[in-house]
């Protein structure tokens, strides 16, 4: 996330935080929402992963929409089932759509 390693210098790593973090793997639970899945859903929106990332998105936000009509705090409906950092997927929706790709520093 802060260019550390992407892609091209790291690509085990990049398939794991591609294709991982959202079942259990290796023992370890699926990544929380908002320190795990949206850094992961930037990471793919700044890589221009735009399919996978609208994937995702619609994956983990579409059942939350369905059922109550809003975006949560947390993957499940364990607390705030209406929390304003969420719109997030609004974002990462609008820019997998349209294929628009942030610059590595998100200054575009």
């Amino acid at each position: 996330y802060f260019d550390v390693a992407g892609p091209e210098d790291c690509g085990d790593l990049w398939e794991r935080l591609r294709d991982g973090l959202m079942v259990k793997a290796d023992g370890l639970e699926p990544a929380g929402l908002l320190y795990g899945l949206m850094l992961r859903f930037d990471l793919l929106q700044r890589y221009g992963e735009w399919k996978k990332l609208l994937s995702d998105v619609r994956s983990v936000f579409g059942p939350q929409a369905a059922q109550t009509g809003t975006l949560w705090e947390h993957v499940s409906a364990r607390s705030s089932c209406n929390h304003g950092f969420a719109s997030c997927a609004a974002e990462y929706i609008i820019h997998a759509e349209e294929g628009i790709k942030k610059s590595p520093r998100g200054r575009r």
